[in-house]
């Protein structure tokens, strides 16, 4: 069995491929504290986990299950320890929490998109509050990440999923100050996260 890091590694090498051709700019990585942390940003592009996962730490993804279904991406993020989740389907998603919650116990960070689907695609659909339950169940920040593309975003299908990349042009990245919930009011402070990740990503 290939052990957890060696996944990981190809990972880091697989991300810094897809980047290469783009200009990277990063804003606020200073800000990013120590210990367990969820990073939360918005989603304009599939290969926006990418862009943001040196960040990370070697992050364990909140990605959909469409991505684990694939032949050999599939075993490449099974075998990161990323977490899989249906977009539609309550189980699924508790099944996913309960995994980020394990993940964070166990010192590591976890990354999520709390709009669900690529920012193009959500069809005006409110925010996940997932990245805030998590802080409020674990007292871990949440750090919020603003991701703004310039240059032609290309698209493509696989198996009826859209995919969204942007082959060159330049990427711009905010990191914002740390969050922390700790009240139940999931809902509000989602929208609250939400409007600081739109503020970081604007010109």
């Amino acid at each position: 069995m290939i052990p957890h890091r060696m996944y990981q590694a190809l990972w880091n090498l697989i991300c810094k491929l897809i980047v290469c051709r783009s200009k990277i700019h990063i804003e606020g990585e200073h800000l990013i504290p120590f210990g367990p942390k969820i990073f939360a940003c918005n989603h304009p592009t599939s290969l926006d986990p990418c862009y943001i996962y040196p960040l990370t730490d070697n992050a364990a993804i909140l990605m959909t299950q469409f991505v684990f279904d694939l032949k050999i991406v599939g075993k490449l993020v099974h075998g990161c320890g990323f977490i899989p989740v249906k977009i539609e389907g309550t189980q699924s998603r508790r099944s996913a929490f309960a995994m980020a919650i394990n993940e964070l116990m166990k010192g590591r960070n976890v990354l999520i998109a709390p709009e669900g689907k690529m920012s193009p695609d959500t069809n005006g659909r409110k925010a996940r509050n997932g990245a805030v339950r998590l802080s409020a169940a674990t007292t871990h920040p949440i750090v919020p990440i603003g991701i703004r593309h310039e240059g032609e975003v290309k698209m493509f299908q696989i198996k009826d999923q859209n995919v969204r990349f942007m082959p060159k042009g330049e990427t711009f990245i905010k990191v914002g100050f740390p969050m922390t919930y700790l009240k139940d009011t999931f809902d509000a402070n989602t929208d609250l996260l939400m409007s600081r990740i739109a503020r970081l990503s604007e010109p």
